[in-house]
């Protein structure tokens, strides 16, 4: 499939769009490039629905496949206490709101620390200002370049 090899051969992010008259197959050709991503040990794939939070979705999605279960248990341990003959000592982690850039900056560093890629697909684009705000937030990781990634737009 010649998407598959463009998305496999390539050493940078790259963009594909599908594009066609409703009830072509664009979903289905592209969920089927998902399907053969997701049989590699070396891609995280995130699937998105155009809709309010897309961006916020991504770093979800992204985060919970990234993210090894030491990892989520450490993040949810609030207060750590140790108590000796000495004295005691007792460590607070701040509970702070990660700004979605950072999150996204920080998950894609990661990534490409483990050697992996990142495929996105997006179905049913259209000209909404959540769209608008994931490719401004796309945009940004492109000219970064941690990691290279592929999204396919439908």
């Amino acid at each position: 499939m010649k998407i598959v090899n463009m998305v496999e051969n390539s050493d940078y992010a790259r963009s594909i769009f599908i594009t066609g008259v409703r009830g072509v197959g664009k979903t289905s050709l592209m969920m089927s490039v998902s399907e053969y991503f997701e049989q590699k040990s070396n891609y995280y794939i995130v699937d998105l629905i155009n809709k309010e939070g897309i961006a916020d979705s991504l770093v979800r999605l992204l985060a919970n496949q990234v993210d090894s279960q030491l990892q989520k248990t450490l993040k949810n341990i609030n207060t750590f206490s140790v108590d000796s003959p000495l004295g005691g000592i007792s460590i607070s982690k701040q509970q702070e709101i990660p700004n979605l850039d950072v999150t996204l900056d920080r998950l894609m560093a990661g990534i490409k620390k483990q050697h992996k890629r990142v495929l996105i697909t997006i179905d049913e684009v259209d000209n909404s200002q959540p769209i608008k705000e994931f490719f401004l937030n796309y945009q940004k990781q492109i000219s970064v370049t941690y990691t290279p990634f592929a999204a396919i737009i439908n």
